[in-house]
């Protein structure tokens, strides 16, 4: 967990909306990266029959319709996503302190 406090001078505290919002920001833009990133490893695992956990264990991509390509590609996608969750776990484990 991440705790964040501000010490905003102005009273109306607009700097700490504004960094809550920019979080806020960021988390659905994550979200929408990660639903974008499934859908595409979904196609690739629909496409070889395959699930991209077993296709990553095994780092073969002589099977592979597109050979090497495709196994970059896939590779690409999948470390994507696990960055996006790693990414919005953070956010999303960020502690405010004035709440």
């Amino acid at each position: 967990m991440t705790r964040i406090r501000v010490e905003d001078r102005d009273t109306a505290g607009d700097t700490a909306r504004l960094l809550r919002t920019a979080v806020e920001s960021k988390v659905r833009r994550l979200r929408l990266g990660i639903e974008a990133t499934e859908t595409c490893l979904r196609a690739l695992e629909r496409h070889h029959g395959r699930p991209s956990d077993e296709v990553m264990a095994t780092g073969v991509a002589e099977d592979l319709a597109g050979g090497d390509l495709e196994y970059v590609e896939w590779l690409g996608e999948w470390r994507m996503l696990q960055q996006l969750k790693e990414d919005l776990g953070r956010l999303e484990a960020i502690e405010y302190a004035d709440r």
